[in-house]
């Protein structure tokens, strides 16, 4: 099959359209085989998906195998999510909002989307080390990856030496977001 997949690159889509299928309909397979595939999936298939750029694959395979193999863990994420999606959708809507008042006063033209976390996700920022499923999910608990990103930050001028010079790594700037529901300060990249 690697040499199939060094020549052609349809075969990997192959590869992945039937591994995508196989997993919507694991349920009619014995116990071993399902926790067995959903393994593969989220060692093999999800990580070859996202390096091919095909996201909306990799996150349906990687919940199809979280479901699978941690049942509780995906039933209390989903009922958790669920719980908070009224507010976190108002909370997406003026981000959104916000980004794109921005983008407009700046005369750029783009479009900006949002969209919320997938249960997998959610369980791996949950089981990295200090985090919690509470902090994670509330409107403005963001993870410092998303305040490094965060597009409706206010920017404020870089720290400056004595001489009124920009300090080395002056071109960073800090910021605050003016998301109603933050008060935290966050760092462009």
């Amino acid at each position: 099959m690697v040499v199939a997949m060094s020549r052609d690159i349809r075969v990997l889509v192959i590869k992945l359209a039937d591994r995508l299928h196989n997993m919507r309909t694991l349920r009619y397979l014995p116990r071993e085989k399902q926790e067995r595939k959903s393994r593969e999936v989220l060692e093999i298939f999800a990580p070859l998906a996202h390096r091919l750029g095909m996201n909306t694959i990799k996150w349906e395979l990687e919940d199809l195998a979280f479901a699978t193999l941690y049942p509780k863990r995906y039933d209390e994420i989903a009922r958790l999510v669920s719980e908070r999606a009224p507010r976190r959708d108002v909370f997406l809507q003026e981000v959104i909002e916000d980004v794109s008042t921005d983008l407009r006063e700046a005369k750029v033209k783009a479009r900006v989307t949002g969209r919320p976390k997938h249960y997998y996700s959610v369980y791996q920022k949950m089981i990295a080390p200090q985090r919690g499923l509470r902090r994670h999910l509330r409107p403005g608990g963001h993870s410092a990856s998303w305040w490094t990103r965060c597009a409706t930050a206010t920017p404020r001028s870089a720290p400056s030496t004595p001489g009124g010079t920009p300090s080395p790594g002056g071109s960073r700037t800090t910021s605050r977001c003016r998301s109603s529901t933050c008060t935290s300060r966050c760092t462009p990249p």
